[in-house]
């Protein structure tokens, strides 16, 4: 259980880092999607 924890941090780590590069704005629904997780 704690490492699919890990990973899924580690995806979201990932993915939230590559939209930080590509200076993409993220979409509200994922914003808030992300404050509840």
């Amino acid at each position: 259980c704690q490492k699919i924890v890990f990973i899924i941090l580690l995806f979201s780590f990932l993915f939230s880092w590559y939209f930080l590069k590509s200076k993409k704005a993220l979409p509200v629904c994922l914003l808030k999607y992300l404050q509840d997780f």
